[in-house]
């Protein structure tokens, strides 16, 4: 608004006065339609007095519920099923309680460093393979050992998608039992890491949308697989594939990559990660304790600065609990752009407050190499506008995909899925051919970050 009165000004004070005035009002008006804009579009974004959780659908993934039998005779004398007792990864309570610390030892600490040196993540982007990176972080003495463990799990993993109906929502646990010793850490295949000598605070699931990025990938796992085991944490990385001609659709991948990996273990939380974004700093947690977070408080593509401040893409996390209570993350936006206001809507809408590291504890760095765009989304801000009325049945309650494929990996499992457009209910706002309400919705959205843009251009 400032914006407009200054330049008004000046042009009101040269000699042509009817231009001048012409101008005058053209941009009151312009006001005008953009405040009545925003005060329609505010209770977008605006907190509910009294929400509630979202009730869940009733054709939620089996996933989300118990899956394991409740019935006594089923159950050993300590209540836990014969598979869960041959399972290394079975259902219990979270790694940081009370009786795990009695059992096992002392919880692992939040790292600190001496000096900011130390803190440094020492950052490499040559163009490497998988194998290369592979060969990086296990030495040539286990590495034949892994690759034999990960074709076994490969085997067991394969036997369980051919024994399962089609049907995604029938589908139960993924139980892999081979481990190895490396170091301090216990390593399990498909890139699942523990520490060994202390209790982790968190277990992290790193999901990363991804589709053919085979460049980025190797540079992007040279870089994670140390920085998350520097800072102690039990951690599994998910490579979730769009496998597909369909417009990329970045938000329903990691809807699909929170329920794919609570099949091999019950994370504590979720880090949603894009594959060409590194940290540079390793004292930028990824642990579960300040949820939701978003990781980055900026990049070297802007300056080491962030867009505008709701900015809530590139990295962020949410707890399980979380994840659920918001229904997880839309499925319409096929194609690029906006799906990360769309979920920091909803975080907003159930009454969570965003976390974010201040200053270079946040900064990251982009791998160039191999960056291409997605088609945008041309109907995003529309969709954005009525976003709030999908909250409650757009997400993980109607969310449908055939069984996808799942490699296992020596540093992450790949989950290979083709995902299509879910029915659209008839409740929703459509969007195809609604050129007024896609024009409004782009204008609110510019209005809403045009102060955030600002900063991005001060030295």
């Amino acid at each position: 608004m400032r914006v407009y009165m200054i330049m008004g000004t000046v042009v009101y004070r040269t000699h042509h006065t009817w231009l001048s005035r012409l101008f005058l009002i053209c941009v009151t008006l312009f006001m005008i339609w953009t405040v009545l804009i925003s005060l329609q579009l505010k209770s977008v974004f605006e907190v509910p007095v009294d929400s509630g959780p979202v009730l869940p659908h009733t054709d939620i993934l089996g996933i989300l519920r118990d899956i394991r039998r409740s019935t006594k005779a089923e159950r050993g004398a300590d209540g836990s099923l014969a598979d869960d007792k041959k399972c290394l990864y079975r259902r219990g309570k979270t790694s940081i309680e009370k009786d795990s610390i009695s059992r096992v030892g002392e919880v692992c600490q939040q790292p600190t460093f001496v000096s900011p040196a130390d803190d440094k993540v020492q950052l490499n982007f040559s163009g490497v393979s998988i194998d290369v990176v592979n060969r990086e972080i296990f030495s040539k003495r286990t590495f034949a050992k892994i690759r034999h463990l990960n074709k076994e799990a490969q085997g067991a993993v394969d036997e369980t998608t051919r024994n399962v109906l089609s049907d995604v929502s029938r589908r139960g646990r993924t139980c892999l039992r081979s481990s190895i010793t490396l170091d301090d850490y216990i390593y399990t295949p498909g890139g699942h890491w523990k520490p060994r000598h202390c209790v982790p605070r968190w277990k992290v699931a790193v999901v990363v949308p991804f589709r053919d990025r085979f460049t980025q990938l190797p540079i992007f796992l040279r870089h994670l697989v140390p920085f998350l085991k520097k800072q102690l944490l039990e951690f599994g990385i998910y490579i979730i594939e769009q496998n597909n001609n369909e417009p990329f659709n970045k938000a329903f991948l990691m809807n699909v990559g929170f329920l794919e990996s609570l099949r091999f273990q019950d994370w504590d939380c979720v880090v949603h990660h894009d594959v060409d974004h590194v940290p540079l700093s390793y004292a930028n947690y990824y642990g579960c304790g300040e949820m939701p977070r978003h990781f980055m408080s900026g990049e070297d593509t802007w300056d080491y600065k962030i867009l505008y401040p709701d900015m809530f893409g590139q990295v962020f996390g949410v707890t399980r609990k979380q994840m659920e209570v918001i229904n997880g993350f839309p499925n319409v936006y096929w194609g690029w752009g906006v799906e990360d206001d769309a979920i920091y809507s909803r975080i907003l809408l159930h009454g969570y407050n965003r976390s974010r590291p201040v200053g270079e504890v946040g900064y990251y760095n982009t791998i160039r190499q191999d960056h291409k765009q997605s088609e945008s989304n041309k109907v995003r801000h529309c969709l954005l506008r009525h976003g709030r009325e999908r909250v409650n049945s757009d997400g993980l309650y109607n969310i449908w995909y055939s069984v996808p494929r799942i490699t296992v990996e020596p540093l992450y499992i790949n989950v290979s899925v083709d995902i299509r457009p879910l029915p659209w209910n008839a409740t929703w706002t459509s969007c195809e051919h609604n050129a007024l309400s896609n024009t409004i919705g782009t204008l609110d959205f510019f209005f809403n970050t045009f102060l955030g843009f600002r900063h991005i251009f001060r030295k």
